[in-house]
């Protein structure tokens, strides 16, 4: 295997330095080079983005996963929790580029405002506060990021009245 240069995104973000937005539109490309080949990256976070110069690249693909594939055959789940999309977290569902697009969006809020949108927790935790506090701490993001988070809120919202209307 062959080591890639650079310094982890995680790293630069902990010395208080940021990465300029190209560097994450190049990982948003491989992301995306991903997906066509039919995977997902599954554990898209500052750690497994490695920064040299002005190029990224992305790394680590041992939790990548078929796109489609449903959670629950899935012989081993490996992924960061303060960075995973809802269905990861529950393990419900299907293997979606919206799991992966979701862990971007949360690395582009920690590059951008150096501190985790949730507080260093997983967003089933976010998910968690009362919904009026959900929607104050979200006015604090980004439109584009308020948006990805509040698909995630209603995501979670169906399925927490699915799993009581079965109870």
């Amino acid at each position: 295997m062959e080591r890639m240069p650079g310094v982890p995104l995680s790293q630069i973000l902990q010395e208080g330095q940021s990465v300029p937005n190209a560097c994450l539109e190049q990982i948003g490309d491989a992301i995306l080079h991903l997906h066509n080949l039919g995977w997902n990256h599954s554990d898209i976070k500052p750690a497994n983005i490695l920064i040299n110069e002005t190029d990224a690249y992305l790394v680590d693909f041992n939790a990548a996963a078929p796109l489609g594939k449903n959670y629950s055959e899935l012989s081993e789940r490996s992924f960061s929790p303060s960075f995973a999309s809802w269905k990861q977290l529950t393990g419900r569902g299907t293997v979606s580029v919206r799991d992966d697009l979701f862990s971007l969006e949360v690395t582009r809020f920690v590059n951008s405002t150096h501190r985790h949108p949730f507080r260093g927790q997983s967003v089933a935790a976010f998910f968690s506060l009362d919904a009026n506090d959900i929607y104050l701490a979200t006015k604090a993001f980004g439109r584009h990021f308020r948006d990805c988070v509040l698909e995630q809120y209603d995501n979670f919202q169906s399925e927490t009245q699915d799993m009581q209307s079965l109870n």
